[in-house]
C-alpha cells in the first residue's frame, strides 16, 4: 500500500516555520509502520514546559531520544537523571570544550 504525502494527510498542520506536524493515528489508516520519532527541545519560545515536565511528558510516552541545541545546564542535569538519551546540537564553530 502506497503511503500518501504528508500535503494528503487528515491529521496534518503547517507552522509558519513549515515543521510538519502528523497526526500519528492517520498514518496507521494507512498501514505505515513508525520506526522511531524525533523530538527536538529549542528553547526560543514562550510557554514551554520546564525540561521536568518534558521529562515526565516523555517518559508517559515512553520516548527514549530527544535533541537539544543548546548546554543549558539545568536541562542537561534533569536529563542526565532519566532514561532519556540527549543528542546536543552545537552550531559550527562553536567550542566544545573550554580551558579554563
Amino acid at each position: 500500500m502506497r503511503v500518501p504525502t504528508c500535503r494528503q494527510l487528515p491529521g496534518l498542520r503547517e507552522t509558519t516555520l513549515c515543521e510538519k506536524h502528523i497526526n500519528l493515528d492517520s498514518l496507521e489508516r494507512y498501514g505505515a509502520t513508525i520506526t522511531s520519532l524525533d523530538i527536538n527541545y529549542g528553547q526560543v519560545a514562550d510557554n514551554l514546559l520546564s525540561p521536568t515536565q518534558l521529562v515526565a511528558l516523555l517518559s508517559s510516552l515512553n520516548l527514549t531520544k530527544i535533541r537539544i541545541y543548546n548546554t543549558n545546564p539545568q536541562v542537561l542535569s534533569t536529563f542526565a537523571n532519566s532514561n532519556i538519551e540527549v543528542i546536543v546540537t552545537v552550531p559550527n564553530g562553536s567550542p566544545l570544550i573550554e580551558e579554563p
